[in-house]
């Protein structure tokens, strides 16, 4: 039986390691002026405009002691995952945990650009702790926790004062309170902006605060191919607010000083133990008359936790459709179609396509038919130029059909409208 969220945490402790090799790549953009008193807009000393493209790592800076971020359970990513994803299945959890390293970093980020810059920076002291990173060779995921313990108002990537608080397990956005209400209650009024990604890309992904006021965030990046090794960055930033929470009159348009802010670069070495996944390639000829569209390409990658596809297709030209109407199952296209090219009011790339169960009844839109995606996350589209596109995602491995006969779907992402289905054989190959 699996445990519950609240079970597993109770039994996991906290156990802090810091990577000797660890080293931090310091960005910063200080604004010209004087510096002001701790409690106005800003608590850095400002100088010249200056950038410094490196720092070298100063481990005293990264080591922390017991605080803010370093107290209690922490929630892993398959507890974040759950919530939001419907369903974690416990075989997942465990085959995944080849591809999971654990605290990766924690990092005191006003510490460290202090001894790097080699001066005092009156700053909060911001902390970060890389809980979680999960890397498969195609996804990395990481877990990344950031927080202060001085008297804050805090805001996150895609937040912004006005916004609902996003809480774990992700309540109803109509029953929180906003970032704004929820500072002003407590009388602060030092306001920050906190941003974390990969590789310097800004990342929208889950994110929410902890009950120590603490934000957490999960980011995704998603490599174009399979890579046993890789070198990447979790970046870390904070920029002040222009104003103060009492000077606040229009929650809607609050501004960051953007030149003010500290960005530390937090590498990870990524890797993983097993060989490349197993590969299957199929030319097709599946056509999709009332979309428009022929699919040419299905590439699937099976590792020991889901499956990768691509499936690629192509706005179609008249003779892809010389069909005639005892070919097409009755009331599957419209009349008009059939042997006219395929006329559709689909915009390019507007397309996509969906695994299903046919056995499953239709009593909606149709998604309830649709395979339940891998840990890694949904559907992406892509432009290959000539009227080519590539839909991406993941299969959870649960989904696979015992006799190999895969059902796909196209439907507009627009409309959620559901187009025709085909069913093809596909036999994944074993690593």
């Amino acid at each position: 039986m699996e445990m519950s969220i609240q079970e597993r945490l109770k039994t996991e402790m906290l156990q802090i390691t810091v990577p000797e090799e660890l080293n931090l790549k310091l960005r910063q953009r200080i604004g010209r002026g004087e510096a002001e008193d701790r409690n106005k807009k800003s608590h850095r000393k400002k100088s010249g405009n200056r950038f410094f493209p490196t720092a070298a790592a100063v481990l005293a800076g990264m080591m922390l002691g017991v605080g803010v971020l370093g107290a209690g359970y922490q929630l892993g990513l398959f507890d974040i995952l759950s919530t939001r994803r419907g369903e974690v299945i416990e075989e997942e959890r465990k085959a995944a945990q080849t591809y999971v390293q654990r605290n990766v970093a924690e990092v005191n980020l006003t510490e460290t650009a202090s001894q790097s810059l080699q001066e005092e920076i009156q700053e909060p002291e911001f902390r970060a702790h890389v809980r979680e990173v999960y890397y498969d060779g195609i996804t990395l995921m990481a877990v990344v926790n950031v927080g202060t313990e001085d008297p804050v108002a805090l805001t996150m990537n895609d937040s912004g004062m006005e916004d609902p608080i996003p809480r774990f397990p992700f309540e109803k956005s109509e029953q929180l309170t906003s970032f704004y209400d929820y500072y002003k209650e407590k009388g602060y009024e030092v306001c920050y902006h906190l941003g974390v990604g990969i590789g310097g890309r800004k990342h929208s992904g889950y994110e929410f605060m902890e009950e120590d006021g603490s934000i957490t965030f999960v980011v995704k990046e998603k490599y174009g191919e399979y890579q046993k090794d890789r070198a990447e960055n979790i970046t870390v930033s904070y920029r002040p607010y222009l104003e103060t929470l009492s000077e606040i009159t229009d929650r809607s348009r609050l501004s960051t000083d953007k030149d003010r802010t500290i960005t530390i670069e937090i590498p990870v070495s990524l890797h993983v133990e097993e060989g490349e996944n197993a590969v299957t390639t199929l030319s097709t000829n599946l056509l999709y008359p009332s979309a428009g569209v022929v699919v040419d390409q299905i590439t699937m990658r099976k590792n020991d936790v889901e499956v990768y596809y691509d499936v690629e297709y192509r706005v179609a030209a008249e003779q892809d459709f010389l069909l005639t109407a005892e070919q097409i199952p009755a009331g599957e296209v419209p009349a008009e179609v059939v042997g006219m090219g395929g006329i559709s009011s689909e915009p390019a790339g507007a397309l996509n396509f969906e695994w299903i169960d046919p056995q499953i009844e239709q009593t909606g839109s149709g998604v309830e038919q649709r395979l339940m995606e891998g840990i890694t996350g949904g559907m992406e589209m892509q432009s290959l130029g000539n009227d080519r596109y590539r839909v991406s995602g993941t299969i959870a491995l649960s989904e696979i059909p015992e006799d190999g006969v895969f059902t796909l779907r196209a439907f507009s992402y627009e409309t959620k409208q559901r187009y025709e289905s085909n069913q093809i054989e596909i036999h994944l190959e074993e690593r």
